[in-house]
């Protein structure tokens, strides 16, 4: 475990595209820019038997407690036997009181994920705080028809069905698209009870943010010439991945089947610049697909209409100073969480 050079840190975002366990676009600097001030970016070179693991680590310093690690969607490995090694070398050299990692290691089923959290010491399963641990992710290395027939014939049945009505397809890689866009979005919002989590203007910088990086693309969609916008998504991309970030829609007639079509525009978007993955973002664990009560149940029918569902281990906590942990969780992180609330942030 050591601190990445000077030369391995100005090209981060390299390192965690080559990461043994596949790129997150968490663990990129972009993402740790719109983090801050609350989070300072503490980059580390992991030394396992996969080879080296960079892990890009947010950190707190919670007064009374020490430092709060936190590794969003990383470490960037998929067997338990790396992330063994990494929360060993952790509990060791790191100095925190606590870490929160959100690992890529696959898992098979809600034992799988139980019997490799009680492998590791000092390892718990805690919830989830983005949205990537379950999700669809689509193999772009194939041609548009054989994506297209790869499709559910419910989801092919609604992209031709807006094609035919007319649909109107916008790309802009640019800020006008914040206020249309933010109407889609604030209307799916207030449909999954979302509002009041975030800020606008939270949203907002981090759409400007990505875009100013050249990492940020908008795809929306008019259900015809004579009408407005009504569906939208926000993309993620970095050399050959590409993530649904974002996304928002109106329930109007006209725009029945519409979201598809935006997904199938994204998609064909990122083929034609040369992304090889296209990420979907954020799906119910696939044993709980037909929970009614999972808070992503309304994302399942759409998005498995693309592919199937991949797991992966979700968000774990390495307690590392127990007692600092206890007294943290019962109180200064609800007083923490209390105060960012108010002001429409979360905790992290």
């Amino acid at each position: 475990m050591r601190k990445p050079t000077r030369s391995e840190w100005v090209n981060w975002n390299d390192l965690i595209a080559g990461a043994p366990g596949g790129h997150s676009f968490w663990q990129l600097t972009e993402f740790a820019d719109h983090k801050l001030p609350e989070w300072r970016p503490r980059p580390i070179i992991h030394d396992t038997s996969a080879g080296p693991v960079p892990v890009l680590y947010l950190v707190r310093r919670i007064p009374l407690h020490g430092e709060f690690w936190y590794a969003p969607m990383g470490p960037c490995v998929r067997e338990a036997q790396h992330l063994r090694e990494i929360c060993d070398e952790l509990r060791r050299e790191s100095g925190a009181f606590t870490v929160v990692l959100e690992p890529l290691v696959d898992v098979l089923s809600a034992e799988d994920e139980a019997r490799i959290v009680a492998s590791i010491p000092g390892l718990r399963k805690i919830d989830d705080n983005q949205p990537d641990a379950h999700t669809v992710v689509l193999n772009l290395e194939q041609s548009e028809e054989e994506l297209l027939a790869s499709f559910k014939q419910r989801t092919r049945r609604s992209i031709r069905k807006a094609e035919k009505n007319g649909a109107i397809i916008e790309h802009i890689d640019d800020e006008s698209a914040f206020e249309p866009f933010w109407k889609l979005y604030e209307a799916m919002a207030q449909r999954a009870d979302l509002l009041g989590v975030r800020s606008r203007e939270y949203y907002e910088s981090r759409w400007r943010l990505w875009l100013a990086a050249g990492k940020g693309h908008f795809v929306l969609a008019k259900p015809n010439a004579d009408m407005d916008y009504a569906a939208g998504a926000f993309l993620w991309h970095d050399k050959q991945f590409v993530a649904y970030k974002d996304g928002g829609s109106l329930r109007i007639p006209e725009a029945n089947g519409l979201q598809y079509l935006v997904q199938w525009e994204a998609i064909r978007w990122a083929k034609a610049h040369d992304a090889t993955q296209y990420d979907l973002v954020g799906m119910p664990p696939s044993w709980e697909l037909d929970d009614p009560n999972h808070f992503m149940h309304g994302l399942v029918q759409f998005k498995t209409g693309f592919g199937n569902v991949i797991d992966r281990l979700g968000a774990v906590q390495l307690d590392l100073k127990p007692r600092s942990t206890y007294f943290f969780e019962r109180g200064t992180r609800r007083a923490i969480s209390l105060v960012e609330r108010r002001r429409g942030a979360t905790f992290f």
